[in-house]
């Protein structure tokens, strides 16, 4: 008897532990029910095909939130929807555990936009009432949209647009919960379908790089006689020479570049050229000064280390002065005709036949424009191409010349449009003219020539 009792007791606790492991167990399912699939009227179906787009990645960002999503269960009329977001998946579903990602309020100017794919096409309302479990707090984000429909709704993919949503303003992944509800009164509307989706806020990418500053200037002679055809170099690196011949000057005659009649030396037949290449944004100037050389009009063309009468004459419209060896100027741009001793230059036009980086022509699309001095004719601001070699006179076109030695613009793309300039080449024509009383020898002007861009 005692061993049968023995083991009767025995048997009796092992059942005892087996009952207590059992309890512990369903108590620990009770337990993690709530977390995973809520309170006693979470859904009972989980939404398929499942995501959100986002209208942008960065935090703290108003933009619209579209969710796609496949619901699962039909026959009810599908009247709220309810959206949680939570920093974890966990505790999406109604009536788990739910931390809102940052501080800043998603759903606080958020408004309904769309819907496409449900049966019932009735429009949803935002609710914000408290008793609804639709306000939000300090720890919880919800949104419930609202609606009184007129039919069932039947499963299948829809779409819910939502706008002026602002993302977290914290950086990294959150979760949205999803779920559809056979009523508009929460929390005591049973829950049908529930999901979760995911996005993420992210740090910006800057991509950094740097544009330095570019001048390229160069100053030489060139065959080319237009400003809208012909090539004067493919950039400053094919630009040579260092001067241009008027050839033997004849009272009777007004001599302009390029001269071939009565030139023979390398550089007769060509015309002066300032090519100009810059980024500079707010334009370049070019400018032109004459160099000095001997006594008095120092600057104008002239025999080398003469000495030339101390009048105005040479920079004025008096003719008289024409006995001394240096030619009379005007600062003013002028015709030259065969009655007045006189030495200028104009800038025939801006040669774009080595630009690459946009569309310029002769007809005035050139972003260099020319100074009013040295523009041609001085009133269609285009250049007579009457005017060559030698001509009987009057010119067609007007030339000036600056002798003292300050710095004198030719032109400028700082009132252009658009100020960057890409070898731009301006076309420079000289013209002179002696009368018979102008001594002998052989004259020579010299200008030096800057430009100056503003970045």
């Amino acid at each position: 008897m005692s061993k049968k009792f023995f083991v009767f007791a025995r048997d009796n606790r092992l059942f005892t532990r087996l009952m207590l492991l059992f309890t512990a167990a369903a108590l620990s399912v009770m337990w993690l029910t709530p977390v995973f699939m809520g309170n006693a009227k979470a859904a009972t179906a989980q939404i398929t095909n499942r995501k959100v787009t986002i209208g942008s990645g960065q935090s703290g960002v108003s933009n619209t939130y579209t969710f796609n999503f496949t619901t699962v269960t039909s026959g009810f009329h599908l009247d709220g929807i309810k959206l949680i977001v939570c920093t974890t998946a966990i505790g999406t579903y109604p009536g788990g555990t739910c931390t809102k990602p940052g501080t800043s309020s998603l759903f606080s100017t958020a408004a309904f936009g769309s819907i496409s794919g449900f049966t019932d096409t009735t429009v949803f309302t935002v609710d914000t009432a408290g008793a609804n479990d639709c306000v939000a707090t300090a720890h919880v984000e919800v949104l419930c949209l609202k609606r009184t429909s007129a039919s069932n709704d039947t499963a299948g993919a829809k779409t819910l647009v939502i706008n002026t949503v602002t993302n977290p303003n914290v950086t990294g992944a959150f979760y949205i919960g999803i779920t559809t509800y056979n009523a508009n009164n929460w929390p005591s509307a049973g829950a049908k379908d529930a999901g979760t989706v995911a996005s993420a806020v992210v740090t910006t990418l800057q991509v950094n790089a740097l544009v330095a500053e570019v001048l390229n200037f160069c100053v030489g002679s060139t065959t080319v006689d237009s400003d809208s055809t012909g090539t004067v170099a493919s950039d400053c690196t094919g630009v040579s020479g260092s001067s241009v011949n008027l050839g033997v000057l004849d009272s009777g005659k007004v001599n302009i570049t390029p001269v071939s009649t009565t030139c023979t030396a390398a550089d007769c037949g060509k015309n002066g050229v300032a090519m100009v290449r810059s980024n500079a944004i707010n334009g370049t100037v070019v400018y032109y000064d004459a160099i000095a050389n001997g006594t008095n009009h120092t600057g104008t063309l002239r025999v080398s280390g003469s000495t030339c009468n101390a009048t105005a004459n040479n920079s004025s419209s008096d003719t008289t002065d024409n006995t001394d060896q240096c030619f009379n100027v005007r600062t003013t741009a002028g015709f030259f005709d065969t009655t007045t001793e006189r030495f200028g230059m104009t800038v025939a036009g801006v040669n774009c036949g080595s630009t690459t980086s946009y569309t310029c022509t002769g007809t005035g699309t050139a972003n260099l424009v020319r100074a009013s001095n040295y523009n041609g004719d001085g009133s269609t601001n285009t250049y007579q191409t009457t005017d060559i070699d030698e001509i009987n006179g009057p010119s067609a076109n007007k030339y000036a010349w600056d002798e003292s030695g300050t710095a004198t613009q030719i032109a400028s793309s700082a009132s252009s449009t658009v100020k960057q300039v890409d070898d731009e080449a301006l076309i420079l024509k000289f013209a002179a003219h002696p009368l018979i009383t102008t001594p002998f020898g052989s004259y020579q002007a010299q200008a030096d020539f800057i430009a100056v861009s503003t970045y």
